[in-house]
């Protein structure tokens, strides 16, 4: 069979501007992903310290994935709640938050404990400057959980998405 799709009628253009928010906003929190590491070599001019911020990042970055791509399915639920019923509303942002608290701090904590242990294992003997890096760097697994709560499930559910899109600008700029 064919599908029959007819654009008739359709009100697009009132989704541009929200549409170019959003996506600006995940292009201005991008920019630290992408950039870290050049600014990194630029800065240090040693591949060495550079090595062991990369080996720290990908682990840190994988352990936030796990969680945000977990709890992004929340965020469609979470708009059609809000605008529908308010209490409800209320009602799963305390559960998400639960969820988010509940994974993200134990995932922080488990890092920052395990990273010598885990570098000895996985990189070996001669690269304990890594575990020094994890341990610095296992906070960000709770604060990009709790970016992704405040920014999606909050901000942009309520239609903030010029504000936020302020925010994460300045953020990226720093």
């Amino acid at each position: 069979k064919l599908v029959n799709i007819r654009l008739k009628n359709v009100a697009i253009k009132k989704h541009f501007k929200p549409l170019l928010a959003i996506h600006g906003i995940t292009l201005c929190y991008a920019a630290f992903g992408m950039l870290d590491t050049p600014l990194l070599r630029f800065s240090s001019h040693s591949e060495y310290q550079t090595g062991i911020y990369v080996f720290s990042i990908k682990l840190i970055r994988t352990a936030s994935s796990l969680i945000t791509d977990f709890l992004l399915v929340l965020f469609p639920f979470s708009i059609a709640v809000q605008q529908n019923n308010s209490s409800l509303w209320k009602s799963k942002i305390r559960e998400s938050s639960s969820l988010i608290l509940m994974f993200s701090i134990p995932m922080t904590v488990g890092i920052f404990t395990v990273a010598p242990v885990l570098t000895r294992l996985y990189f070996g003997q001669g690269f304990t400057e890594i575990a020094i890096s994890l341990r610095w760097l296992s906070s960000l697994v709770f604060l990009v959980s709790l970016e992704l709560f405040l920014n999606k499930q909050l901000l942009l559910a309520n239609h903030l998405e010029n504000a936020t899109l302020k925010v994460a600008g300045f953020c990226s700029l720093i």
